[in-house]
């Protein structure tokens, strides 16, 4: 899903890049299949913004981790 301030675009596109597909509508089941902790790196990769997973921090970086639930994938302390 991609926000654009008006009506939200849903995307899908075949992974060999011969067919591709933008509605209003969500094109898959459940609408929340794809999110932005997966999209986001995979967009960066693929216009060459991907940074190094673990690599320096830049200057006035802050370091953070958060541990997941397995199943949702949202942070722990979202459950309380």
């Amino acid at each position: 899903m991609l926000l654009t301030g008006f009506l939200p675009r849903f995307l899908r596109a075949e992974a060999t890049g011969d067919h591709s597909v933008v509605d209003t509508e969500p094109l898959w089941w459940p609408p929340a299949k794809i999110v932005g902790r997966y999209l986001s790196p995979f967009l960066a990769a693929k216009l060459g913004l991907a940074e190094a997973v673990g690599g320096p921090l830049r200057d006035g970086a802050i370091p953070i981790e958060v541990e997941l639930d397995p199943k949702s994938g949202r942070p722990m302390w979202s459950r309380l």
